[in-house]
């Protein structure tokens, strides 16, 4: 989840859609703790603005899977597929 955004001034906030303006957020990483996993898991992951899955490059170390988000919006979701 992204909650950086440019806030309307006070005396122009509607409380409705319009009135969210996220800034973008990039390098966003993740840090798993998960069993042993092969070398052949893969991760992909989604945003609103990018419905397609993109495969995301991650890296194993033991018991453990980093991965980084794509630049995302509001908010983007990950899925860890192990072997």
């Amino acid at each position: 989840m992204n909650y950086n955004r440019k806030e309307p001034p006070e005396n122009e906030r509607t409380g409705r859609p319009a009135d969210e303006n996220p800034i973008p957020v990039s390098g966003v990483t993740a840090d798993l703790v998960s069993r042993p996993v092969s070398r052949s898991a893969k991760s992909s992951g989604w945003t609103p603005e990018s419905p397609e899955s993109r495969e995301l490059s991650i890296e194993h170390a033991g018991n453990r899977v980093h991965f980084t988000a794509p630049e995302f919006l509001v908010y983007a979701v990950a899925r860890v597929h192990l072997r």
